[in-house]
């Protein structure tokens, strides 16, 4: 098949899910083109190494950073959706000049759904990580019931100022989310990437999804037979999502000599990184942060530590646990969301309740027991390949397309 792909994804395991899936396609042998705008991360995992890459123009002044550009674009995000819109309209123009058999589009890092597929014929999928988590979920208040006022402001303003106010911002994150919700609706198919990320989507946009699992690279990710240090290691931005700071807590919980902490981290919040560095100080935790670290120096980390612990809130699909399985080493993860699909307790890790306390009695055991330990990790290497290889992920993907394009 010749398939057409757009993307608009930062650095980080979205990122990572589509250069798998476009090395497996193209594995597979299909050819694969791909288009983006210039706030697209090219420079991780380039997809230019693998297929030709356009870069079309999204002009839409200054580029809406995290996390001020996701205020910015609460706060009025017509000026966006529109340079979206006219952007993807050149994007789908250069693609149908192509005769390509089907559209692929993956999240957009400003909208989810992006809106690519209303200028494109049929077959169109989207391969979503994720909806707008923020605007769905409780993180840590809804985003409908507003900032508290505070008492300054209170104080200028009268109550229908205030009302009025309020109702500026309700309809902002109405249009927002009814933008999201319109795009997802125009694909032929939405893909997602676990069953719970299936319920997500079906609770936010009130679509059903086809579950397509992602896959790793296991000549990449291996064991190197590297001997174990007294480590353990983090992956993840550095956000409230992923959630350093529990693993720092919990690593200030153990008795000393304590594990060392490295965390690999493809970007993130600075305010975060601030706190999560000040925590380390404060509990005397040795936290290590890697930036711009290579695979090589990941695939490393993964097989010296004793333990991978991984402690997003509520991850999608925890690509991170299925990595550390190929390199033949143990996970400690959340017992929630996606996590829960490919980690199984007692098999190739252990499954914890989000508590500081817990997830340093699991390294605990992990440090104590490193027959067992070596068992676990050797189960998940076990798994990965008969569940989770690159082309097990390149299959699964290639007969939805196939499917879609045939109907």
């Amino acid at each position: 098949m010749r398939i057409a792909i757009w993307f608009n994804l930062p650095a980080g395991g979205a990122k990572r899910a589509l250069y798998t899936h476009v090395k497996g396609l193209v594995d597979r042998g299909h050819h694969v083109e791909a288009w983006c705008p210039p706030s697209a991360d090219r420079s991780f995992l380039p997809l230019s190494s693998l297929i030709a890459e356009h870069v079309v123009p999204l002009d839409h002044g200054e580029p809406p950073w995290w996390p001020q550009g996701r205020r910015a674009a609460l706060a009025n995000p017509r000026p966006l959706m529109d340079a979206l819109l006219e952007h993807s309209e050149l994007c789908a123009a250069a693609m149908v000049r192509g005769n390509f058999d089907c559209y692929l589009a993956m999240t957009c890092q400003y909208f989810g759904s992006p809106p690519i597929a209303r200028f494109l014929p049929a077959p169109r999928a989207l391969y979503l990580q994720e909806p707008q988590r923020w605007l769905y979920e409780a993180n840590p208040t809804y985003p409908w019931l507003g900032p508290a006022f505070p008492v300054s402001m209170r104080e200028r303003l009268s109550y229908p100022a205030r009302v009025g106010v309020e109702a500026i911002r309700s309809f902002r994150r109405a249009q927002r989310a009814r933008f999201e919700i319109d795009n997802a609706g125009r694909f032929d198919v939405l893909l997602v990437n676990s069953l719970y990320s299936r319920e997500s989507v079906l609770r936010a946009y009130g679509i059903d999804a086809e579950v397509c699992a992602l896959g790793v690279d296991t000549e990449r990710f291996r064991s190197t037979g590297r001997p174990k240090d007294d480590l353990v290691v983090g992956v993840g931005g550095l956000s409230t999502q992923k959630n350093a700071i529990m693993l720092i807590e919990a690593v200030g919980c153990i008795e000393r000599p304590r594990p060392r902490v490295i965390w690999f981290a493809p970007g993130g919040n600075p305010t975060y990184r601030a706190a999560a560095q000040e925590c380390a100080e404060r509990l005397g935790v040795e936290f290590e942060v890697h930036d711009a670290a290579s695979d090589e120096d990941l695939v490393d980390a993964l097989n010296r530590a004793v333990a991978v612990v991984y402690t997003p809130r509520l991850e999608p699909f925890g690509l991170v646990p299925v990595e550390a399985g190929a390199c033949g080493t143990p996970v400690i993860g959340l017992a929630e969301a996606g996590v829960r699909e490919t980690l199984i307790d007692g098999v190739n890790g252990l499954a914890v309740r989000p508590c500081a306390d817990e997830v340093a009695r699991a390294i605990n055991k992990l440090r104590a027991s490193p027959a067992w330990a070596d068992e676990l990790g050797r189960n998940g290497r076990r798994i990965v390949e008969e569940r989770w290889t690159l082309d097990h992920a390149a299959r699964r993907l290639e007969s939805i397309l196939t499917a879609v394009s045939a109907r």
